[in-house]
């Protein structure tokens, strides 16, 4: 296919006057979000962490102590499977990151805690990745951040509904 062919195919180029095709606003998003995982992987990677494993030691400290919870609670916070929630919980008990102890009301089910050393590594991994997306997020003017949020949570509402 020639240049001027191919031109004539193409879809039209989003500018401030036109209002974007919704491809090319979630393709925008894909990619806005691969940059933002890079980003954090480069953070985290001065604590020597994966995401992953950033994802389960943020997810005991969110709610606070004891910084323990089920694997299944973890699990389903992080949309991840059981089985892969359990391989995950082995390869962070193995680094002495977290615990695995029964709970003392029901002997059959298994409780994750935050080791001291778990909870060190992720407050300063957790304060690392703070400043490093405020230093991006200061470029943006609050009330366009503010937007932002607002139109991603809108944007997820209506990818749950669908």
């Amino acid at each position: 296919m020639t240049g001027a062919a191919a031109e004539k195919r193409r879809a039209p180029d989003s500018s401030a006057e036109t209002t974007p095709s919704p491809t090319d606003l979630l393709a925008q998003l894909t990619q806005v979000s691969r940059q933002a995982d890079r980003h954090l992987e480069s953070v985290l990677a001065e604590f020597g962490l994966h995401t992953w494993e950033y994802d389960v030691l943020a997810a005991l400290r969110h709610d606070g102590e004891p910084y323990e919870m089920c694997p299944g609670t973890i699990g389903g916070r992080l949309g991840v499977s059981n089985s892969a929630m359990t391989n995950r919980i082995t390869r962070l008990e193995k680094s002495g990151l977290v615990g695995r102890h029964l709970s003392p009301t029901n002997r059959r089910i298994v409780i994750i805690r935050l080791t001291d050393t778990g909870l060190d590594l992720v407050d300063r991994a957790l304060s690392a990745h703070h400043e490093a997306a405020r230093h991006v997020l200061d470029r943006i003017p609050a009330e366009d951040a503010a937007s932002l949020g607002h139109l991603l949570g809108e944007l997820g509402t209506a990818l749950d509904a669908s």
